[in-house]
């Protein structure tokens, strides 16, 4: 039989006592080092596919191991997405090591084989193998157990602290060649103040593999060295970090950051061949109650609008607008219900429904106000022990306002546009209704066609300077854009048209201040006149969109300008 200590096989002698290292024999022991094996070879085979998202489980992450704790779910949404990776590399440290005490190096080597055949790194398999080898060998020759457990996991957390030390995490999103080749995720780029969050995990392997090399060398102390309860104590924290990655972090966070998040490939859950669209279907059927759903569903909704819209710009289809409304329906108070309302908006006034339009409209600007930016930047003085589990929400909450902040933006101008060119004439409402579809194609080729379609339907109506200000901002570039926005305001003065041109060309000129030294001077003449129209339509009504979405801005802006033409490099 095998000895449980150090796998001598005596055939010869028929006592139960071990001829080489005299413990007592322990057949029953093999059945405990069966289960570490599994569990060991399960940890390092899940971790790795956890790390890369890919479907097939022998693609192998890249060599940083600092950058593990942003894939697949973001580090600092869910900080203790890092704990519990922390956990799983220092498990898959300490299990090698601890089998090694109990069974002798060759099962700890054995372990140490399995995490570089499974696992996402060969060297940190190295670093685990060296660690075997110093706590388990007789070249130390330690009478304590833990003493020589604390060396050898010397080697593998030492590996895991330089190599995030070595990661480059502002080098932004990997090349998709790259990405491809390595069957991983793109990079999550760390803001320089979170960038010490990147130490977490390793952190969390050190206090995870000592605690459990000093909970197994205790009770494996207390029986003797008996492996019966080490060996079981060892299998349940070994199974530990899958079993707190399910009931942390949640397997639809998970799902989200392999399949859904940036430049995610497709996860095992989900068809190769499938599409985003099915994909995201697949996930809300799978998780409808998850907190992700909200953002799940907008997202299915604009890939519909996006994959079923005509040239022409037609208005979305049916089953987008279907999703909208679920998101209404299921999530009334989420920042993603200001995007269904604006979509339904957009739909009704595609559809010449202008009533139910801007019923919706100010719905989004109803909820779209009602979600404001922290006053405070939450990284201005971000501290990685008292902020770390705070830092994620509150940047969560900056970026929806901001976006939202935009979004209100849109809307007033979409208010402010029907507001001031609706005649209710059949001309003007096809004119209208033609516009809105064009506002929906912004950024494709077929935008150019959709706006001269408006301004066709209506040659002579009010909405031909807003045409106008459109085709002028298409123009090829940015001293074209400026020339035809300034012919637009000469040729409409007094229009929504000019006032809008105003805007456009000063903030053009404002972008290529550095390179032309008299941008400022001519952006603050556009600015001036922007003022002058949005003060006179103040006084006409105090509540007009346009001064709502445009009167701030452009203070800001040419408080701006002005302070910059009174430098010295300005000046000359």
């Amino acid at each position: 039989m095998h000895c449980a200590k150090c796998f001598f096989y005596e055939t010869t002698v028929g006592d139960d006592v071990c001829n080489r290292c005299g413990r007592a024999y322990l057949p029953e022991a093999n059945v405990y080092l069966g289960l570490i094996v599994l569990l060991t070879g399960g940890l390092a085979w899940a971790l790795r596919h956890l790390l890369t998202g890919h479907v097939d489980p022998f693609v192998r992450p890249g060599i940083d191991l600092g950058a593990w704790g942003t894939w697949p779910v973001s580090m600092v949404e869910r900080p203790v997405y890092g704990l519990v990776v922390g956990g799983w590399l220092g498990m898959l440290a300490a299990a090698p090591i601890l089998t090694a005490l109990m069974y002798g190096k060759r099962g700890g080597w054995l372990l140490a084989i399995l995490v570089a055949v499974f696992g996402p790194s060969v060297w940190f398999a190295g670093a685990v193998g060296l660690g075997v080898w110093l706590a388990a060998g007789y070249t130390l020759r330690l009478r304590s157990k833990l003493a020589s457990a604390a060396i050898g996991l010397a080697a593998p957390m030492a590996y895991l602290f330089v190599a995030t030390s070595l990661t480059d995490f502002s080098k932004g999103e990997a090349s998709a060649a790259a990405a491809e080749a390595a069957g991983a995720l793109a990079e999550r780029t760390l803001p320089p103040a979170l960038r010490s969050m990147a130490y977490v995990p390793p952190v969390a392997a050190v206090v995870t593999a000592v605690a459990a090399a000093a909970i197994v060398v205790t009770i494996g102390k207390a029986d003797r060295w008996h492996v019966r309860w080490p060996g079981v104590v060892l299998t349940v924290l070994t199974a530990g970090p899958m079993l707190a990655l399910v009931a942390l972090v949640g397997v639809d966070e998970i799902r989200y950051g392999m399949v859904l998040g940036p430049a995610a490939p497709v996860g095992p859950w989900a068809d190769a061949g499938s599409s985003e669209t099915d994909r995201l279907r697949e996930f809300l059927r799978r998780h409808a109650a998850s907190p992700r759903a909200d953002e799940v569903r907008a997202r299915l909704a604009e890939r519909l609008t996006r994959t079923a819209r005509p040239g022409e710009g037609a208005p979305p289809s049916a089953a987008a607008l279907g999703v909208w409304e679920q998101v209404l329906e299921h999530h009334p108070e989420s920042p993603y219900a200001a995007d269904a309302y604006l979509h339904l908006g957009d739909a009704g006034a595609q559809s010449g429904l202008f009533a139910d339009a801007e019923a919706h409209w100010r719905g989004a600007l109803a909820q779209a106000e009602a979600v404001e930016p922290p006053a405070e930047d939450p990284l201005a003085d971000f501290n990685v022990v008292w902020d770390l589990f705070a830092v994620g929400h509150r940047l969560r909450v900056r970026e929806q306002a901001e976006r939202l902040a935009d979004l209100r933006q849109g809307v007033l101008v979409r208010l402010a546009i029907l507001g001031d060119n609706r005649t209710k004439t059949p001309a003007n409402e096809r004119a209208l209704a033609l516009y809105y579809r064009a506002l929906a194609l912004r950024g494709s080729n077929p935008y150019r066609q959709a706006l001269v379609a408006a301004r066709k339907a209506e040659p002579k109506g009010s909405l031909v300077d807003n045409v106008a200000v459109d085709l002028a901002a298409l123009g090829p570039d940015d001293a074209q854009r400026v020339k035809d926005l300034a012919q637009v305001a000469t040729e409409w003065p007094d229009t929504d048209g000019a006032m809008l041109a105003h805007v456009l060309a000063a903030q053009t000129l404002v972008a290529q201040a550095e390179t032309n030294p008299g941008a400022l001077r001519e952006a603050r003449t556009h600015l001036l006149a922007a003022q002058s129209a949005l003060a006179a339509r103040r006084r006409g009504n105090p509540g007009d969109p346009y001064v709502a979405a445009f009167s701030d801005r452009v203070d800001k802006e040419l408080v701006y300008v002005q302070a910059q033409l009174r430098t010295p490099e300005a000046e000359g």
